[in-house]
């Protein structure tokens, strides 16, 4: 975090808990099917695919903007 950032637990227009980043997806991908109707392996489906984060953080409720800062999740243990 920033010197010029402060921690931000909620949204300071509504008090709502969660925010999300916009993003743009580009690129192909191949999604396979059996004639049978059974499901089959799609595992690299997403290899080509590029994804750019933006890097503002809106609400999740309002949207209003909340900032450009760091985030840390630990997605590992979630």
């Amino acid at each position: 975090m920033g010197k010029d950032q402060k921690l931000i637990e909620k949204c300071p227009a509504c008090g709502h808990d969660e925010f999300y980043r916009k993003g743009t997806v580009s690129g192909c991908y191949v999604y396979r099917y059996r004639f049978d109707g059974e499901e089959t392996y799609n595992g690299e489906m997403h290899d080509t695919i590029t994804y750019k984060e933006g890097k503002t953080c809106y609400c999740a409720e309002c949207h209003k903007p909340l900032g450009v800062f760091e985030i840390k999740v630990d997605r590992v243990n979630k």
